[in-house]
């Protein structure tokens, strides 16, 4: 039996220099003049209202790459043209409008006025609006399909699927679109690009005072966007009318492709754990930075979509290639365990490369000692030490975790880490090459005392204490014979060597876990806020029902794009000038100092009554 199993089509994703080749050329992202503080009115269309999209559209190329692939030059001019067609895409995301062909033709040939009807050639056509109601709802219809035609005929040009959308029927009798699996590459990435085009629009209207706040700093995850389609199993002879989408569930990698198929009763009660979705992975950016006030609001920057948990680094690397191309600054970078746990070859060797330094959770099985390098140093939590780091030392985190020390204590530990922590020579370059860490009783100023480095030995009174200068420098008492990290005085890594685990920041410190846990919960409350049903109402999808891969990432992006620009309205309300000049909104006193989580068994016990908010501590 020919099933899905067997005929559902999987895009390959190559390296991030690979993808970023793809890539049509961006507009460099500059400032715009373009008032977006206030919002468009949903009552009418201004001819203001319209200027405004059409300007912050052009800035980011999409009108002009949709117009030059879709000129004709041989028969009758279209009733609706790309530029158009844009227009009311964006003018029904930032008005809270269904993401509907009715509702485009309605902004259309209702809203706008008839001059701007003329600057963007949109033709009443050949019939004339009718006088009865029977005849203008024939010519209502008549503008939706002229509009519905035109939108086809864009999604089709960056369309990457091989199965055409829109009926339900046996695989064996689904054709293809004959697409190889180079032009579907080269489809997905220009699917990419002009999703990602759209993301900076955000970007281009935030003031440059608050753009120069960002360091870079962001979040990438995945969030379900549920399709207007009945979902059919892996195993299923018969194919969904979204035949790219996939099962999503809560638990694991979110792919429920492996589970049961499910159910072809007409009147079978749905699961709400699992549903029929695409996975967006998103990259939003946010203000790590302590403070009590928040300098950058959250936005989304990079966008691609795909079955959900089929390739997520595959997915990561497609973003990292966008973000690359467009000249974006790169800072500090996480996610989820998901993410953690990929093999360094496909996640966490290719962010690096692309300028981000990572911080991750660590999961129970990888936890404590991870790794012993060639010279002898010990990969603990994701951080290199000296071959001499007592064992209570390099389970603090494990005994944490299972509630045989408090708190207080944990943190004394990972303070003691430092004694052993190796310190960095020389950073690595833009190809993770010559990187060299020194040990801490090495060069010309040790911070501790080793037997193996004779010259750490020598006094160094750096504080006075009861009227005498002493020497604080904590001792190292190695057990062990010299390795190679304690006969030279650093040590060059390899660019494979720790890289799935490595942290950016000591894994456990204060300071890991804050910047964690903003940049999370900057990501899951973008997730929120775009899915707010009272405005972009990204998680319904009978406000999307245009189907096929291509269209439904389309709308996201243009929901995902207007969801930013209500972000950054909502920020400059909210706003207020800070001393050094700067903008920033106030945080709640509770975001100002994050407390860490308590271990899982004093949870489990009630024992404790504190504010938890996500832990890169127990992140699973």
């Amino acid at each position: 039996m020919t099933t899905a199993r067997h005929l559902r089509h999987t895009i390959s994703t190559g390296t991030v220099t690979d993808q970023q080749g793809l890539l049509p050329v961006s507009p460099e992202l500059a400032g715009s003049t373009v008032d977006l503080v206030t919002a468009p009115s949903r009552n009418r269309v201004t001819d203001r209202d319209a200027e405004k999209a059409r300007s912050v559209l052009a800035e980011t190329g999409v009108t002009e790459f949709f117009v030059q692939s879709l000129k004709k030059t041989t028969g009758r001019p279209a009733r609706v043209t790309p530029e158009a067609v844009l227009v009311a895409m964006w003018l029904a995301a930032t008005t809270n409008r269904p993401m509907n062909v009715n509702v485009f033709a309605d902004i259309l040939f209702h809203g706008l006025t008839p001059a701007m009807r003329s600057i963007l050639s949109v033709s009443d056509g050949t019939v004339r609006r009718g006088g009865t109601a029977a005849q203008q709802r024939r010519w209502d219809r008549t503008a939706a399909v002229a509009v519905g035609r035109t939108l086809t005929r864009m999604v089709g040009c960056i369309d990457p699927s091989n199965h055409p959308s829109g009926r339900n029927m046996p695989w064996t009798l689904l054709p293809s679109r004959g697409l190889s699996d180079a032009e579907a590459t080269e489809r997905q990435a220009l699917l990419d690009w002009v999703c990602n085009q759209m993301l900076t629009i955000p970007l281009n209207q935030m003031p440059q005072t608050v753009r120069a706040q960002w360091d870079g700093s962001a979040c990438i995850d995945a969030t379900p966007m549920e399709l207007p389609s009945r979902g059919r199993g892996l195993d299923n002879p018969e194919c969904s009318a979204d035949p790219d989408g996939g099962f999503y569930i809560r638990e694991a990698d979110h792919n429920g492709d492996a589970d049961t198929a499910a159910p072809v009763g007409r009147f079978t009660r749905r699961n709400p754990s699992r549903m029929w979705a695409l996975d967006l992975a998103v990259v939003v950016a946010a203000d790590p930075t302590e403070g009590t006030h928040q300098k950058f609001p959250a936005i989304p920057i990079a966008l691609t979509s795909d079955r959900p948990g089929v390739d997520p680094a595959g997915a990561a690397r497609r973003v990292f290639a966008t973000i690359k191309q467009r000249g974006l600054p790169t800072g500090t970078l996480t996610g989820d365990g998901l993410y953690a746990h990929a093999a360094h070859v496909t996640f966490q060797t290719p962010a690096r490369q692309t300028g981000y330094d990572l911080i991750l959770p660590i999961r129970s099985e990888s936890e404590g000692l991870q790794e012993t390098h060639r010279s002898g140093m010990l990969l603990v939590d994701g951080t290199y030490h000296c071959p001499a780091m007592p064992t209570a030392l390099q389970t603090a985190v494990t005994d944490y975790r299972n509630g045989t020390i408090t708190l207080d204590q944990f943190k004394q530990l990972i303070k003691e880490r430092n004694t052993y922590r190796m310190r960095t020579h020389q950073r690595p370059d833009a190809n993770l090459q010559n990187e060299r860490l020194a040990c801490p009783a090495s060069g010309a100023n040790p911070t501790a005392v080793c037997p193996f480095k004779p010259a750490s030995e020598n006094p160094r009174t750096t504080s006075v204490r009861n009227g005498q200068r002493v020497d604080e420098r904590p001792q190292i008492f190695p057990t062990h014979e010299p390795l190679g990290v304690c006969r030279s005085n650093t040590v060059t890594l390899r660019p494979e060597d720790g890289a799935r685990f490595r942290q950016a920041i000591p894994f456990g410190t204060d300071q890991h876990h804050a910047t964690y846990t903003r940049l999370r919960q900057s990501q899951e409350g973008l997730h929120g806020f775009v899915k707010d049903e009272a405005y972009e109402a990204l998680g319904a999808p009978t406000r999307r029902r245009k189907r096929g891969k291509a269209a439904q990432t389309l709308y996201a992006a243009f929901l995902f794009a207007a969801a930013g620009v209500r972000k950054i309205r909502v920020f400059l309300q909210r706003a207020v000038t800070l001393p050094d000049g700067s903008l920033g909104v106030p945080r709640p006193a509770v975001a100002q100092n994050i407390p860490l989580e308590p271990p899982r068994r004093v949870r489990r016990l009630g024992l404790v009554a504190q504010p938890v908010g996500v832990s890169s501590f127990l992140a699973a």
